[in-house]
């Protein structure tokens, strides 16, 4: 996670800091940038299950009004589709998280 910080704020030109450290392991989110309102999740599980996981947590958690996006960094191959109709439903509720823009939109990803 805190390999990535740098690297990402660089390319996207974010300040994100790892949560963390300044809260006790928030839940759904590894990285965050309160300005830019972009929260990441860092993971090297790309199973359905997991995002599923992550996007419950995410809307327990944390709603879907601090941040207008929801990222999950897969670190490893991704699925090649998530289908699943619970993480359909959990993405439909965060309006934020879109199944098919891996990226920000208009951004490239190296």
């Amino acid at each position: 996670e805190n390999f990535l910080i740098p690297l990402l704020n660089l390319v996207y030109g974010w300040d994100l800091r790892n949560t963390n450290l300044y809260s006790s392991n928030s839940p759904a989110i590894d990285l965050e940038d309160e300005e830019s309102r972009v929260a990441i999740q860092v993971t090297s599980t790309g199973t359905s299950a997991k995002i599923k996981k992550t996007l419950v947590k995410y809307k327990t958690h944390h709603g879907s009004g601090k941040h207008d996006q929801l990222l999950i960094l897969i670190l490893t191959k991704k699925q090649k589709k998530y289908s699943n109709k619970d993480i359909i439903q959990h993405s439909n509720e965060i309006l934020a998280f879109d199944l098919d823009v891996v990226p920000p939109k208009n951004r490239t990803v190296f």
